[in-house]
């Protein structure tokens, strides 16, 4: 398993745990402000460069050109499907509640959390599946 490998199991298992955690806190409290409180784990996602940092220290190699497209191309899906969600969110809302709509702070909060999420996870399940599709060719 490379390295990079290894960060996207990392980042995707913070973001199944952040995901897991405001699902059951808003089972417990009903209540959608307090439940976003699971959302702070998503900040172990920031220790992702501390895995490997020993090898590289040794100056040991731990990213090739492969490994650079692969970490790019993540990037690139990851983008591509927040601006999908994003333009569907806003055209969604502006179709159901009207032109003179407001959106709360909350809601903005909330929904910055699952774009930070949404992000997060589609990057690390990318990486995952394409050294999975690599290794089977």
């Amino acid at each position: 398993m490379t390295l990079i490998e290894k960060r996207a199991w990392f980042v995707f298992a913070v973001c199944l745990a952040a995901a897991a955690t405001v699902i059951l806190l808003y089972w417990f409290t009903r209540n959608a402000r307090g439940s976003m409180a699971g959302c702070g784990l998503l900040g172990l996602s920031g220790a992702e460069p501390l895995i490997g940092l020993g090898r590289q220290r040794r100056g040991e190699v731990i990213m090739d050109e492969r490994d650079n497209a692969i970490s790019l191309y993540g990037a690139k899906v990851a983008f591509g499907t927040f601006w999908v969600a994003l333009v569907a969110a806003v055209m969604g809302a502006f179709w159901i509640k009207g032109e003179r709509a407001t959106v709360t702070l909350d809601t903005l909060a909330m929904a910055l959390m699952f774009a930070f999420l949404l992000i997060q996870t589609v990057r690390s399940s990318t990486i995952l599946c394409l050294y999975r599709w690599q290794r089977g060719r």
